[in-house]
């Protein structure tokens, strides 16, 4: 009878550097033996990401390997829901980055880490309207059904302007552009993240305040290119209902300044309606055909 050799027979050598050599997908990004295994752009800034209720998107039990899926827990400062923001579009906890599962576009896709491959389903957006939107899909990250108990799971879904696609990257740091000099309403734009979300900060020029509501074109598109330099590759005004409500809160300032009510030296949009600031407080920045005439 034949004794097994000591050596790997050739076909077991060539079949196992044929596996090296191919990548690997199971149930996420692709990782070949060629890719890295490191984020791929700079430092923005590293946050809490806080949601509905003042959750925090958790990896649970600080477990980096690839697959995990993400929850939502109380917030408790440990390294499971340190987030760093990355220019590259990036999201990363514990050297793995936030992926979609898959990776796939059905709504209700959760949400995992995956070892970072620098693909889209590992790029991020944040709006100005406070979601967290996917660039391979294009839908929003989302605490499933609303809830705000521990464990409740993080998917993707269609953006829809809910509260449970609300996030608040508060760590994040404040950033401000002066705006290009042939700029006709707006000079300088700030951004300010908070506990509650992201507040973007317009200091308006005597035009936009003298024209109103017929600058209001003009006004959003200068607006949207006086992002400061340090944020301009990750934050982003997709047609989604939250930035639409971001929107608004331009259209009220430009309607009511010449009436005195929204005046003053600078104009607030905040990303937070429904992320736990009271109602009296969102009225008074927000414009809508419910609310103000």
């Amino acid at each position: 009878m034949r004794t097994p050799d000591s050596k790997p027979s050739a076909w077991r050598r060539k079949l196992a550097a044929g596996m090296t050599a191919l990548a690997v997908v199971v149930g996420g990004s692709v990782a070949s033996s060629g890719a890295t295994a490191s984020a791929a752009g700079n430092e923005i800034g590293v946050s809490t990401i806080v949601g509905k209720g003042g959750m925090c998107l958790d990896l649970p039990f600080q477990n980096t390997r690839n697959g995990t899926d993400l929850w939502i827990w109380g917030c408790n400062g440990t390294a499971a829901q340190s987030w760093t923001i990355r220019d590259s579009g990036e999201i990363t906890v514990k050297g793995r980055c936030l992926d979609v599962q898959g990776p796939s576009r059905t709504d209700g896709t959760p949400a995992q880490i995956w070892q970072c491959v620098n693909v889209n389903q590992q790029k991020w957006r944040l709006t100005v309207g406070g979601e967290i939107r996917s660039v391979f899909s294009g839908d929003c990250l989302t605490i499933e059904g609303g809830r705000t108990n521990f464990r409740t799971p993080v998917t993707l879904r269609t953006c829809n302007g809910s509260s449970e696609q609300r996030w608040a990257l508060n760590g994040l740091r404040d950033a401000e552009e002066v705006c290009n000099r042939n700029n006709t309403y707006v000079e300088e734009v700030r951004l300010s993240w908070n506990n509650k979300g992201l507040v973007t900060r317009m200091v308006p020029s005597d035009a936009a305040r003298r024209d109103g509501e017929d600058a209001f074109d003009a006004t959003w598109a200068e607006i949207r290119a006086c992002i400061p330099n340090n944020v301009e590759k990750v934050l982003s005004f997709p047609d989604t209902p939250a930035v639409n409500s971001v929107k608004n809160q331009v259209k009220c300032h430009e309607k009511y300044t010449l009436r005195g009510l929204f005046g003053g030296p600078t104009w607030d949009y905040e990303s937070y309606s429904n992320l736990g600031n009271g109602f009296g407080e969102w009225l008074r920045t927000r414009c809508n055909g419910t609310t103000l005439r």
